[in-house]
């Protein structure tokens, strides 16, 4: 792979680093809800738990995508990114610029989807 290309990957995937990092934060992992649960309020009190809940069932996605963005940046930084986990062999560019976090090459990824 050329520096170009592993540039043009790297670029991708800070990106997309930071794209997830502002997609987390805009999922808090808690939600405000007060203290009152009598009334009217209790309303309101279950509609901020059910918020809390979705944001982490949000949250949980992003994170693992995140992570894998990472490992990603991680491996390029090391010199190792652009190797299959399964048999050693390069990924060719035009694999890693559809998904820049793959980790097996065509003949070893199982599911086409997996990432670092």
């Amino acid at each position: 792979m050329t520096t170009e290309e592993l540039k043009h990957l790297k670029e991708a995937l800070e990106k997309e680093k930071v794209e997830l990092e502002k997609d987390i934060a805009l999922n808090p992992t808690t939600v405000e809800m007060g203290n009152d649960v009598e009334g009217e309020e209790w309303a309101e009190e279950a509609e901020e738990a059910e918020a809390e809940f979705t944001n982490a069932a949000m949250r949980e996605p992003l994170k693992e995508r995140l992570e894998s963005v990472k490992m990603a940046l991680d491996k390029l930084e090391a010199g190792e990114y652009g190797k299959c986990v399964g048999c050693g062999q390069g990924i060719p560019f035009s694999h890693l610029e559809n998904n820049p976090k793959t980790k097996h090459c065509q003949g070893c990824n199982p599911d086409q989807h997996h990432s670092y």
